[in-house]
């Protein structure tokens, strides 16, 4: 399984991906939450099969994915930087 971090605004933003992520079949495990120093964003730490680039597939079709979009990551290198958006 490979180890994915992610910011999101709020615990909402999260529970919206977790809900499209079931719909997906994706399965998820080591779901965990905190709170981003200094910013009142939420960090999820979670580990799956998926490849980055269809959790990137699944945050993009969420209305308020943005956050999530540009700061999804593997766990190992992340940061929490937000990244330029694709075109």
């Amino acid at each position: 399984m490979k180890h994915f971090k992610v910011r999101a605004e709020c615990e909402g933003d999260v529970d919206a991906f977790a809900d499209a992520l079931r719909d997906a079949d994706i399965r998820v495990r080591s779901w965990t939450t905190s709170t981003a120093p200094g910013l009142p964003d939420v960090i999820l730490s979670f580990e799956t099969d998926a490849s980055l680039d269809a959790l990137r597939g699944i945050l993009k079709t969420l209305a308020d994915g943005e956050l999530m979009y540009e700061t999804i990551g593997g766990a190992h290198r992340w940061d929490g930087t937000r990244r330029d958006p694709e075109p």
